[in-house]
């Protein structure tokens, strides 16, 4: 059946009719699975996604407890103002009643002088105990000037919040994981920023959380940061190993990435064409993922697919045997008219193809005629070489001016690979010898190599030729070389200018080494000039570099003994021992000044500090030199200041130098005059030292704030002292740290516990000079500001409080005056003129408001300072005693030692007062 033409439409008709009843049964299965298991999915996919979201609102419980804590603190803090024990009460109180196991540690951070007039750092902090029983334990470890915790990230993100919570990324510490919300408050009013309140939470509780709710879920949860670190993962302990063992240093899981944990589930086979389902967690970025494999997830949606699936191909495979049979039947019936037509069609194209190879030979010929012309038209010398049937080389073609340049009116047609160099008198450029048939272009471009050369020659008897040649090679569609095409010519004047060029450069060479012993190649460099004929009057460059003065201490007195010769002699020797290792750290030399370096540092500020050491250490072993020669040894003093200057020349239209000139030039020079003072042999600026990569790596102190004379600012300089004696330098590192609290007690205003902090760094080293211009300091600011007899008037109408604040305050060397009421108090303070009074508020008749302010009326006790006693703790209240005019306001229960602080400060404040205005 089917075997002719005319049963083919029959043929059609039915595997058209088969095919078509197919496809629509298909069609309708596809259409059953699709409907019924989109169905399906959306409904996991709903019940995933209000897991999720049930996970994520749970999540937000646990902050709403630290952003209500920084509310209730930020609005309880501000009436404090000024109150150290009020803030400290506060915080405490705080802490204990918040929940243990989320909130760690509170801190109040003040704005500059917001807190006191005389505080720029106060920012208490309370935390947890080690042990669950521990008391909070309150610390000021963080307000130094060093911290700088208004500069701090969550200090700014706090303040930039405009009284709202921030929560910063979580961190790992020890062995739990925390995370700080900040908080800006204001003053009474709302207008005034005062500073910033922080809550640092421990998490281990989510981290609970989300373990328990991957117990229900076929899918793993797990948790991301706002920067996309991983959180919490049920698997922690498996990721650590895993990113520990491929070389990874960790010390918590939030130092893995969702790349890392994609990575892990790649080499363990895990979560493979898995389905993601995330939500945000208010207010602090999170994204809790519930992530499970499509495969488990969609189970009952793939077995009505694998069903539905076997039922079509089962359809098909049936199908296809049907046509199967009724196309073999086809076929046989198709073979002869098939075989006709080819035939037909194969004598067609041959009939084709011979016309348009007899076109393309005409056209050929036409061609090759025009590239003749052009060849011998072309001023240089154009040859063409092919290979004979033993594949020996031979030219094919030479135009007119390579035969003129070859002397030659004929061709070699033989086979010339050894002998083309003698035929044609080919030399090797400045020698007797034949140049290298092997290195011939034409002959290299047979081979299957381009190639280029200038070092041939020609002999025409007596006269020589240079030649330049090319040589490529034209290959056909299969890469195998059917032609090399060579071309030379003569370059007799180029190598007379390169000769004339070569003699040029040399001489500018040499006199550029010439110039560098006066202008530096680095200053050209940092000029972006080529050579010293481009620099110009006027040519500068801004840029950041630290700049060292070094000079050698008493060397007028040094030089003294010294002929003129011998001082010339001795500074040049001194310069080259300097001199090479500014060199060796990247730094460059600006100019001497008589027995004085100045240099310049343009790469990185550790390169000039580890230059100032190396000089110091190169100076000892000079020093053993000297010795040796009966000469003093040498001391010399270093300074060190980074900034922006400015490096140009300066000058006239006949002379000019290059120089640096710049506000970080001076300071650096005055910060050298400094080593003199301190008796110090390396000092740097804050600038420097905040530029170093790594400070930790050198023995750095501090040293002073200081303004440096001829500047306005206060700048801080420190002591590098790796240079020291070994001794010298132990000493300064077991003292530092007492030198450094002095320091920062000092310039509190706390001159008295500063002396001993000072004292103690002179007892272990009593070379120590900048100990002892502490000390005495301290010494003269104490004598200035204390009296011999220091009365003060106790105001309390409680008898026993009186004689409790008298038995401890003449303890204390104090002259102690009683009173029971304001009235008492007022003709006392008249008559006597205490130096302080401690003022309670709440006494019959007079009131202590009414009586300090009565005080502050009368010209004879208007500046007696008065302090608040009393229980009183309102914030109203307080702010009614200092608008009476108290210099300080303290509750009850007090301690005494802070009572004698607080009035030790005031007396000092006193007196400097009086003293500055006796000086005018």
């Amino acid at each position: 059946m089917f075997t002719n033409d005319k049963e083919q439409p029959t043929y059609l008709v039915v595997s058209i009719l088969l095919i078509i009843s197919v496809i629509f049964v298909t069609i309708g299965l596809i259409g059953f699975y699709y409907l019924k298991g989109n169905s399906l999915k959306q409904q996991t996919v709903s019940q995933q996604r209000r897991y999720v979201e049930k996970v994520a609102g749970g999540l937000e419980i646990y902050l709403v407890n630290a952003q209500q804590l920084a509310n209730s603190v930020s609005s309880l803090v501000a009436p404090l103002q000024g109150n150290q024990q009020e803030v400290e009460l506060l915080l405490d109180r705080m802490l204990k009643s918040a929940p243990q196991e989320i909130i760690y540690g509170i801190g109040v951070w003040f704005e500059p002088y917001q807190f006191s007039s005389t505080e720029r750092y106060f920012g208490p902090y309370v935390h947890r105990g080690k042990e669950i029983d521990d008391p909070p334990v309150l610390t000021y470890e963080w307000t130094t000037p060093e911290y700088d915790f208004h500069q701090q990230s969550w200090y700014q993100v706090g303040k930039s919040g405009q009284g709202k919570v921030e929560f910063t990324e979580p961190y790992f510490d020890t062995d739990l994981v925390y995370m700080s919300a900040s908080q800006a408050f204001y003053d009474e009013k709302g207008h005034q920023f005062m500073g910033v309140v922080t809550i640092d939470m421990v998490l281990p509780l989510i981290r609970d959380y989300i373990l328990k709710a991957n117990l229900n879920q076929v899918g793993t949860i797990y948790l991301t940061t706002r920067q996309g670190a991983l959180f919490v993962h049920p698997h922690e302990k498996m990721l650590l190993e895993f990113a520990r063992g491929r070389g990874k240093k960790l010390t918590s899981i939030l130092d893995l990435t969702v790349a890392d944990l994609n990575e892990f589930n790649l080499q363990n086979h895990l979560l493979r064409d898995s389905f993601d389902i995330s939500e945000k967690v208010n207010y602090v970025g999170w994204t809790v993922h519930l992530v499970t494999e499509e495969r488990l997830l969609f189970q009952e949606v793939n077995g009505l697919r694998g069903t539905i699936g076997s039922v079509i191909v089962t359809l098909w495979i049936g199908l296809a045997i049907i046509l199967l049979v009724l196309s073999h039947l086809r076929k046989q019936s198709l073979q002869v008219k098939r075989e006709k037509t080819r035939l037909e069609e194969e004598l067609k194209i041959r009939q084709q193809a011979e016309a348009k190879l007899q076109e393309m030979n005409a056209e050929l010929q036409a061609k090759e005629s025009e590239l003749k012309q052009f060849l011998e038209a072309m001023p240089v010398g154009v040859g063409v070489g092919m290979l004979d049937d033993q594949g020996q080389p031979y030219y094919y073609y030479m135009n007119r001016k390579g035969k003129d340049l070859l002397s030659s009116e004929a061709l070699v047609q033989d086979s010339v690979q050894d002998s083309l160099p003698s035929i044609y008198q080919i030399y090797l450029a400045g020698t007797s010898q034949f140049y290298p048939a092997a290195n011939i272009p034409i002959l290299r471009a047979l081979t299957g190599d381009s190639s280029h050369v200038d070092d041939m020659e020609i002999h025409r008897g007596d006269t020589v030729v240079p030649v330049e040649a090319w040589g490529s090679p034209i290959v056909n569609e299969n890469r195998q070389v059917i032609y090399a095409i060579t071309a030379f010519q003569e370059i007799t004047e180029r190598k007379r200018a390169e000769a004339e060029r070569e003699r040029f450069t040399k001489e500018l060479f040499q006199l550029n080494q010439a110039y560098e012993r006066f202008v530096p190649r680095e200053l050209l460099s940092l000029l972006d000039k080529k050579s010293i004929l481009d620099i110009q009057l006027g040519d500068q460059v801004e840029k950041e570099m630290t700049v060292l003065f070094s000079d050698i201490r008493s060397f007028t007195s040094f030089s003294e003994r010294m002929t003129p010769q011998d001082i010339f002699d001795f500074m040049n020797n001194y310069l080259g021992q300097m001199v090479p290792i500014i060199f060796e750290h990247q730094g460059v030399v600006d100019k001497y000044i008589g027995d004085a370096i100045m240099a310049i540092f343009p790469t990185t500020a550790d390169a000039a500090v580890q230059s100032a050491i190396a000089m110091l250490k190169a100076l000892e072993k000079y020093n053993q030199l000297l010795r040796k020669t009966h000469l003093p040894p040498l001391k010399i003093g270093i300074g060190l200041n980074t900034g922006p200057v400015m490096l140009g020349t300066v000058g006239g239209r006949h002379r000019m130098e290059g120089t640096v000139i710049a506000d970080a030039v001076n300071l650096a020079a005055r910060v050298e005059e400094l080593t003199k003072i301190y008796q110090t042999s390396l000092l740097i600026t804050e600038h420097t030292y905040r530029k170093l990569s790594d400070p930790l790596q050198y023995h750095i102190r501090v040293i002073d704030v200081v303004k440096v004379k001829g500047k306005s600012q206060e700048v801080t300089v420190y002591e590098v002292y790796d240079a020291d004696p070994p001794d010298q330098m132990i000493r300064k590192d077991v003292t530092r740290e007492n030198l450094e609290l002095g320091f920062v007690l000092y310039h509190s205003g706390k001159f008295a516990d500063a002396q001993l902090f000072f004292e103690k760094v002179w007892v272990a080293d009593e070379q120590d000079k900048v100990a002892q211009i502490y000390l005495n300091r301290c010494h003269d600011l104490l004598g200035m500001t204390m009296p011999l007899s220091v009365k003060i008037l106790v105001v309390d109408d409680a008898p026993t409080n009186v004689k409790l604040l008298s038995y401890f305050l003449i303890d204390s060397q104090f002259e102690v005056l009683g009173a029971y009421d304001g009235a008492s108090a007022l003709s006392i303070a008249e008559l006597q003129q205490p130096h302080l009074i401690l003022l309670d508020v709440l006494m019959p008749g007079i009131d202590g408001f009414e009586t300090c302010r009565k005080l502050k009326e009368c010209p004879q006790t208007k500046d007696i300072p008065v302090i608040f006693l009393t229980s009183l703790t309102d914030g109203e209240d307080k702010i009614k005693g200092f608008e009476a005019g108290a210099v300080d306001y303290i509750t009850k229960p007090f301690y005494q030692q802070e009572v004698l602080a607080r009035i030790r400060v005031h007396l000092s404040n006193l007196y400097l007062r009086q003293r500055l205005v006796e000086k005018m």
